[in-house]
């Protein structure tokens, strides 16, 4: 029986109504003088490697500055006030953020490069192809005293299902967020850092099939997934999504725990990719999730047991030709029956006790 709330394909996106009366909001208006800062002192966060890229192009992002440098009227930005530190997560508005932050700067960044941000495509402006330090003063200081109307979520950290049905509905660029993008600005701390840094392992990178992480962090979400059920697997129960968000809500900040987590994490991968190969989490050429849980998680633990693991290669062959393994990994995957059946069943193949 389903808990109260609202569901999409089964899985819960949002909690029942009693809960949302919990969320506590108010309105204030910053100029941008007072938003960047926030933003250099790292009271916003704005960092790319825990939210998203500059995904807006050079030419919409000089049409905000040209919006803010002629008056007109500004949508709403939505932080989030974190209980624990008193800092901001963007939820909504990242991109008008980062592109006057950039200007401002000097610079913009795409894919770790740097280029100078020159406005452009404002044909009758006379600030157009300018830097910020080409303005004159009084441009410059038109800018920085603009306002920008800010609707703060107080404590988002300790509502995570609440933010998290925000970030679900919001679009931010026209591009809806995926679910470890939300986390990333959820739940800032080590952990991320932790997983995007294991995440560029070159072992790692040969089973995923991509030399390149994923930029909407698809992969950095697997090894997450990994890494809960690997150390949460009796008390799995869906959402899945829900499962990954308070694994690293717990964990957000855990560095003792980093060390244990890297060292099995290499491990398990080494011997993957060594005795299976490339093709390890693939079904029908394409990367699974569920295969690549079932025997990450069933050979960590093998490993982690100290029990003897037999003949890897014959043994995920077997298990792959077997109907019911068959059905763990292809329909309604994440349930609880078919999370801990799979791995399981995996389990007892690679130990030789089938």
């Amino acid at each position: 029986m389903r808990e109260n709330g609202i569901y999409l394909d089964g899985e819960k996106i949002s909690p029942a109504i009693s809960e949302v009366s919990k969320i506590m909001s108010y309105n204030i208006s910053n100029s941008i003088d007072v938003l960047l800062h926030k933003i250099k002192q790292e009271e916003i966060n704005l960092k790319p490697e825990f939210q998203r890229d500059f995904v807006w192009d050079i030419k919409r992002a000089s049409l905000f500055i040209d919006s803010l440098l002629v008056g007109l009227p500004i949508p709403s930005i939505l932080l989030g006030k974190l209980k624990e530190d008193e800092n901001f997560i963007v939820i909504d508005g990242q991109q008008r953020l980062k592109s006057v932050f950039y200007f401002c700067d000097g610079y913009f960044y795409v894919n770790g490069q740097r280029k100078v941000f020159r406005l452009s495509s404002l044909y009758d402006r006379p600030w157009n192809n300018k830097t910020f330090d080409e303005l004159e003063p009084t441009l410059q200081r038109r800018l920085r005293n603009a306002v920008i109307n800010s609707t703060i979520i107080e404590d988002v950290d300790s509502n995570p299902d609440i933010v998290y049905d925000i970030f679900y509905r919001l679009n931010t660029g026209g591009v809806p967020l995926k679910d470890q993008e939300i986390r990333n600005c959820i739940y800032p701390g080590s952990f991320l850092a932790f997983l995007n840094r294991i995440n560029r392992y070159k072992n790692w990178r040969a089973l995923v099939g991509k030399a390149i992480p994923d930029r909407r962090l698809e992969d950095v979400e697997v090894i997450l997934r990994y890494f809960a059920l690997l150390s949460d697997f009796n008390n799995y129960q869906p959402s899945m999504r829900n499962f990954l968000s308070y694994f690293l809500s717990k964990n957000r900040n855990n560095v003792s725990i980093e060390s244990e987590l890297e060292a099995i994490f290499t491990k398990t991968v080494d011997l993957i990719f060594s005795n299976i190969g490339y093709h390890a989490f693939k079904k029908y050429n394409k990367f699974n999730r569920s295969i690549c849980d079932s025997i990450m998680v069933a050979i960590s633990q093998c490993i982690l047991e100290n029990k003897n693991i037999y003949n890897i290669k014959e043994q995920y062959n077997k298990l792959l030709n077997n109907s019911d393994y068959s059905d763990y990994i292809s329909v309604t995957t994440t349930s609880t029956y078919n999370v801990k059946g799979r791995v399981l069943l995996a389990k007892s193949y690679f130990t030789n006790e089938m």
